[in-house]
């Protein structure tokens, strides 16, 4: 999630919308859609470095089979475990570390 957010300038809202669907393949490069700010719909494409693709495949490796159209970062709180993480709860992690 860090590595996601500082190389690629996400802010917290455009990692807790993100689903695993919304990496693609596009031509030759990977990009992640997010939802721009103002905007409706997940339109904007911003290419992925190879060391976020190969930290994102390796967290979703380790968190198992899940639905294409799971959150990219579920929570695992006992209150909405497996649901989409609050920018709450994103906030908190990006400011321990």
């Amino acid at each position: 999630m860090l590595v996601l957010m500082l190389t690629m300038g996400l802010r917290t809202i455009e990692v807790s919308r993100a689903n695993i669907d919304d990496i693609r393949t596009q031509g030759d490069a990977v990009v992640l859609y997010v939802q721009g700010k103002g905007h409706t719909e997940k339109d904007a494409p911003v290419r992925m470095p190879g060391h976020v693709e190969k930290a994102l495949r390796a967290y979703l490796k380790e968190r198992g089979k899940t639905a294409s159209d799971a959150p990219l970062f579920a929570s695992t709180s006992h209150n909405n475990q497996g649901k989409r993480m609050t920018t709450r709860s994103i906030s908190g992690i990006v400011k321990l570390y």
